[in-house]
């Protein structure tokens, strides 16, 4: 049983060498992406209100990726790195839905609702 284990140890220390290679791997490629041309405007959405905050890259390109806002207020800004990456191949389009990050915001009396 001992030697199971240590075999099993030695996989996952394996795994985790492998992990932290592929990170370094991508830090480095994230690091040297060059400097892309990006489109940044707001678009208005009468939907709901405002107006959508979008960034476009790679616009010549046939194929395209959509990138929806990232996590908290930094929004499409957790994309900035992806980006020109991803525009070297791909039209990108980064966007903000409403309410989120760069996006504008409604007046917050507009979202009330009576509860009965």
């Amino acid at each position: 049983m001992e030697g199971v284990l240590s075999l099993h140890s030695r996989s996952i220390n394996r795994l985790m060498l492998m992990a932290v290679m592929a990170l370094l791997l991508t830090c480095s490629l994230l690091n040297a992406a060059e400097a892309v041309e990006m489109d940044a405007r707001y678009v208005e959405e009468p939907e709901f209100g405002g107006s959508v905050y979008v960034v476009e890259a790679g616009i010549g390109h046939r194929d395209s990726v959509v990138l929806v806002h990232g996590l908290g207020n930094a929004g499409s800004d957790d994309w900035s790195k992806v980006i020109p990456l991803l525009s070297k191949r791909y039209h990108v389009t980064a966007v903000d839905l409403p309410g989120f990050a760069k996006s504008r915001k409604r007046e917050p009396s507009l979202f009330t609702y009576p509860l009965c």
